[in-house]
């Protein structure tokens, strides 16, 4: 029988928030949220393409001159933050930095996307994705994430 009584003015009072500015005459107006202008230099370009997976991996041996199972093996070593386990692995790790930059190097075993400019990269790229080669591969870019 508490129960009952409790349950009324509950819902009462509930059913008198919820109608109150309905009751009330005045039509409350939200302000619509404006949305930030989007910066054209953060955009990525139209003509980018992002690849991942193995077909990074041939693209970033493709430009560094290392085998696309070396770039997976620099990946996972430097995801689980080990060590080379071998002087052949170093050195295959410290060409590829060096092929790639120490600013691109450092972005990419970050874990972010970096872009690659080699016209050959950029005709692989366009073969990978099935589309004919580009007139001007230099303006075409291709982004690898990892």
């Amino acid at each position: 029988m508490n129960v009952r009584l409790n349950i009324a003015p509950a819902l009462l009072l509930t059913a008198a928030v919820l109608a109150g500015p309905a009751l009330a005459g005045e039509p409350q107006e939200k302000p619509i949220p404006t949305l930030a202008p989007v910066h054209p230099e953060l955009a990525p370009p139209v003509r980018q393409r992002v690849f991942r997976g193995y077909q990074a991996d041939q693209l970033l041996a493709l430009e560094t001159g290392v085998r696309a199972r070396d770039v997976r093996m620099i990946q996972n070593t430097l995801q689980s933050h080990a060590n080379f386990r071998t002087r052949a692995e170093q050195k295959i790790g410290k060409r590829f930095a060096q092929a790639l930059g120490e600013e691109r190097y450092t972005t990419w075993a970050n874990g972010r996307p970096i872009r690659l400019y080699s016209p050959e990269v950029i005709n692989a790229a366009n073969r990978m994705a099935g589309l004919a080669p580009e007139p001007s591969a230099t303006e075409a870019r291709v982004a690898i994430a990892p």
